[in-house]
């Protein structure tokens, strides 16, 4: 049974208004969270995508399970003051406990997938797929967002191009399928409750 894209529509990164960090020290576009109406201190999972300018130290977020990945600019590279160094490049999630203290240097304006989970209460699993994408529905939360190229619903109803995101909402059995551009890359985020 396919799924049928117009049930859930897109929505561009773009369309989405920028908030402070915790901190102070950026800004993100949360592009979806859970529950719906969580706070930045009390989601089960969040997702959003930020934008480093400049130097900066993260936000600390005890309890929680970190995930980013860069999805524009040529690379970010993290410090720690513990002596710890990691260099994100294009499409390569990175995770990292959010209690960890992290300084960002970035190399141009960089824009980084942020995803993020409560410890106790879920886990996520992410996969970049370079090419055409397809995925069941098992029962678990996912999200969507293209970060390159475009793509085209089976039934050819809907086209999503870089910077489209979704949160599908799929029955047990059904089938997402999407054909590709020649350069297109999407990344999915499947979450699961712990409880």
């Amino acid at each position: 049974m396919a799924y049928t894209p117009s049930l859930n529509p897109p929505i561009n990164i773009s369309e989405v208004p920028s908030v402070l960090w915790k901190n102070g020290g950026g800004s993100t576009k949360e592009i979806a969270a859970f529950p719906a109406d969580a706070g930045i201190d009390n989601f089960i999972w969040r997702v959003s995508v930020a934008e480093i300018r400049q130097s900066s130290a993260y936000s600390l977020f005890p309890g929680v399970d970190r995930t980013q990945v860069l999805i524009a600019g040529v690379s970010l590279s993290l410090q720690s003051q513990i002596g710890l160094y990691q260099e994100l490049l294009a499409f390569q999630p990175f995770s990292f406990a959010g209690e960890q203290d992290w300084f960002a240097e970035p190399e141009g304006i960089c824009q980084m997938l942020n995803v993020m989970t409560s410890r106790a209460e879920a886990v996520s699993l992410l996969e970049v797929t370079h090419g055409a994408f397809e995925c069941l529905g098992d029962g678990h939360q996912r999200v969507l967002m293209v970060l390159q190229g475009e793509y085209l619903s089976e039934d050819d109803s809907q086209v999503y191009k870089r910077g489209d995101f979704m949160k599908l909402d799929m029955a047990l059995g059904e089938v997402f399928t999407l054909s590709a551009s020649a350069d297109a890359v999407i990344i999915s985020i499947q979450f699961s409750l712990l409880s």
